[in-house]
């Protein structure tokens, strides 16, 4: 009687106990293909954030240990603006945390590599048109056997700062009110492009102390010399007529 023939090759990559996994250097996956542990907290999928004005960019490898590899990984849910590509070369990232840097190590021959990129518009935070959040899934296949990972792509507002700005000269400089409600009080600033706040420095050399009261009246007077040495210029912050 009539039957289906397979080829042998075919046949056996079909029982291959070995299957294709997303592993490390994805966001979220360890080396063996495991969640990792901050995919495990997050409910199974990796997080990977930035805030508006500033862009996105990981990558997702993946591994197939059999000789029927046929490999490549698709994505699913990929937002607009965003773009996904295969990547050559044998040379991967081990991470995807820039601050932190990369680590590169030698991507062995059976192995995928692509690169997920997320731009801003802009570098404004406020024309940043992008979606707050989206989920995009990859699949990794040989054609035999899927593996599934999901990464949630966050785009966050940059979070609000207790500074207010009382007067501007130009588009960089000005004088900013910084009320501290854990120490009741309040600091008149000085600040120009440079200026961090967030800084302990920046806030002694450009700050006044942090005497003042909110919601009273005060006279805070920036004198600008522009004799500085280099680009900095010098000057004096007055209020309630102390330097």
């Amino acid at each position: 009687p009539p039957y289906l023939r397979l080829d042998p090759t075919e046949e056996a990559c079909r029982l291959a106990s070995n299957k294709p996994l997303i592993v490390a250097g994805t966001p979220g996956r360890d080396a063996s293909g495991n969640l990792d542990a901050t995919a495990a907290l997050s409910g199974g999928f990796a997080v990977v954030s930035a805030y508006r004005g500033k862009g996105i960019e990981f990558e997702v490898v993946a591994q197939d240990d059999d000789q029927c590899a046929e490999l490549r990984v698709e994505a699913v849910g990929v937002p607009f603006g965003a773009t996904y590509e295969a990547q050559s070369g044998q040379q991967m990232s081990g991470g995807y945390v820039t601050s932190v840097g990369t680590n590169n190590k030698e991507m062995p021959d059976n192995a995928a590599r692509y690169l997920f990129s997320f731009p801003s518009p802009s570098t404004d935070p406020l024309s940043d048109t992008r979606n707050a959040s989206s989920l995009v899934c990859f699949f990794a296949t040989d054609k035999y056997s899927t593996d599934e990972h999901c990464i949630l792509v966050q785009i966050e507002e940059i979070p609000k700062r207790p500074e207010e700005v009382l007067v501007r000269f130009g588009c960089y400089m000005g004088l900013l009110w910084n009320n501290n409600a854990s120490e009741l009080c309040g600091r008149f600033c000085f600040f120009d492009a440079e200026t961090d706040m967030g800084n302990a420095t920046h806030v002694a050399n450009y700050c006044s102390d942090c005497t003042y009261k909110d919601k009273q009246w005060h006279h805070a007077t920036v004198v600008l010399d522009g004799a500085g040495n280099g680009t900095d210029i010098a000057g004096k912050l007055v209020v309630d007529g102390k330097v």
